[in-house]
């Protein structure tokens, strides 16, 4: 059984009484007061638990709520909110809606990020099955799944390299170096985007392909990529 919280000073003050503290949880974990909460939740198991609470109960609020609830769940590493975060990343209201504290990521994008910090790719492959396939959550979601999981990320290789062609190289040598044998269906994927990016992908792939001897691979993705 978990310890009772009781209130305690922290850093010169008080924390909630116990009587209140699920009153006065969200107003802390919304304002400019989150981080010293945080910080308090580091020396107290129960505060840190009911703030895991709180968080969760934001999950479906207005963007500052769940900006709000990311922000306590990466914090205290809340992995109980794996399941809830994971359920809804790829939902409405995550999905494209900037983070109000980094509104240079969405909140989708955060949400991912919570959970692979929290339980890693492997723990999370029912989370990036789903993001795969989602737009703004390709990019981190293929570098979560470059190293084990060629399955899932070659149905949406084209989509992954229009939307980050930069990233042609990177994914060619993944598959040459890792899933040596999905090299030709990588191809396959690819084969009708934009010259610059397959010339990109197969500049990355012959060298690494050569570096490990599979010449004729080589030979049969070209030919692939290029008809020749």
């Amino acid at each position: 059984m978990d310890p009772p919280y009781h209130r305690f000073e922290h850093e010169g003050r008080l924390t909630p009484p116990a009587a209140r503290l699920n009153a006065a949880l969200p107003a802390l974990v919304r304002g400019v007061d989150r981080p010293w909460l945080i910080r308090a939740a580091v020396v107290s198991a129960p505060l840190a638990e009911a703030a895991l609470d709180c968080a969760e109960s934001l999950l479906d609020g207005d963007p500052v709520d769940k900006s709000a609830a990311l922000a306590v769940a990466r914090a205290l590493l809340g992995r109980r909110l794996v399941g809830p975060v994971a359920a809804r990343l790829a939902t409405a209201g995550w999905r494209g809606v900037p983070d109000p504290a980094a509104p240079s990521s969405t909140l989708a994008q955060q949400a991912l990020r919570f959970v692979l910090e929290a339980v890693g790719p492997r723990r999370a492959r029912a989370a990036l099955e789903d993001a795969i396939a989602v737009p703004e959550l390709r990019v981190e979601a293929w570098g979560a799944l470059a190293g084990e999981a060629a399955d899932l990320v070659l149905p949406h290789l084209a989509e992954l390299l229009t939307e980050a062609p930069d990233l042609a190289a990177d994914v060619a040598t993944r598959f040459a170096l890792v899933h040596t044998d999905r090299c030709r269906d990588a191809c396959h994927a690819i084969s009708a985007l934009p010259e610059s990016t397959r010339r990109d992908f197969a500049a990355a792939l012959e060298k690494h392909l050569r570096r490990i001897f599979q010449i004729r691979m080589w030979a049969e993705c070209r030919r692939i990529l290029f008809g020749r």
